[in-house]
């Protein structure tokens, strides 16, 4: 019985032993550990930090923001948000397009314009059916695109141009013989200034009455819009 309480009395200071080894080991792997997410928090936290302070600079740069920045007005249907580099701020602007056709047709003159006469719509209030222009409200980029259907009575090589202020800058060009009836259409992306004028012609080899342009949307129409 002795040696059983002996043998048991050694058993029991092993295991403080080892307890004792196992807790010391445990202690210093938590203490490492909490080391580590300490310097992982710090590390991110001054990257945090510095994307911060990155983000004030660059909204400093900016500059001030006052009422002078501010859009106050309201924007109606349709406006689009457009950057003033002359007064650094961003504003609301209408849309500007417009679609105009000839619904009268009929005989027309070799280098007259075309009468386009008759408005779908016309955002930004840029083409006049009066004198079938269309006056660039403000500067930018535009396109247009316009459209004839004519019949010949004779035979010769017609065409339809763009003019800008009264100098052509796109022609398309179609042949056609007594009684043919073709169409004739012409595009063109272009930079305007403010106030600058463009209109659609018709044009040919000599000047003639006897083609006739057919009326409707679908047959001769004048559109654009600006672009940016």
């Amino acid at each position: 019985l002795r040696t059983d309480i002996d043998q048991n009395t050694f058993d029991i200071a092993t295991l403080d032993a080892e307890v004792d080894a196992d807790s010391i080991a445990l202690y210093n792997k938590l203490l490492n550990d909490s080391t580590d997410i300490w310097n992982k928090v710090y590390a991110d936290s001054t990257y945090l930090d510095d994307r911060i302070q990155t983000n004030i600079d660059d909204i400093a740069a900016l500059g001030t923001i006052s009422s002078q920045d501010a859009t106050i007005t309201t924007p109606a249907e349709g406006d689009v948000l457009v950057y003033d580099a002359s007064g650094t701020q961003f504003i609301n602007e209408s849309a500007i397009g417009f679609e105009a056709y000839d619904n009268v047709g009929g005989l027309i003159n070799v280098g007259t314009k075309i009468n386009y006469n008759t408005e779908v719509f016309d955002d930004g209030s840029g083409f006049s059916p009066a004198s079938n222009d269309f006056t660039a409200p403000r500067d930018g980029l535009y396109h247009f695109e316009a459209q004839i259907e004519i019949e010949y009575t004779g035979t010769q090589s017609n065409y339809i141009s763009i003019f800008v202020n009264s100098t052509e800058v796109a022609r398309f060009t179609q042949a056609g013989s007594a009684t043919d009836v073709i169409t004739l259409q012409v595009s063109k992306t272009l930079k305007l200034s403010q106030s600058d004028v463009v209109s659609v012609q018709y044009g040919g080899n000599s000047i003639i009455t006897g083609n006739g342009i057919s009326a409707g949307r679908i047959f001769s129409y004048f559109s654009g819009h600006l672009v940016r």
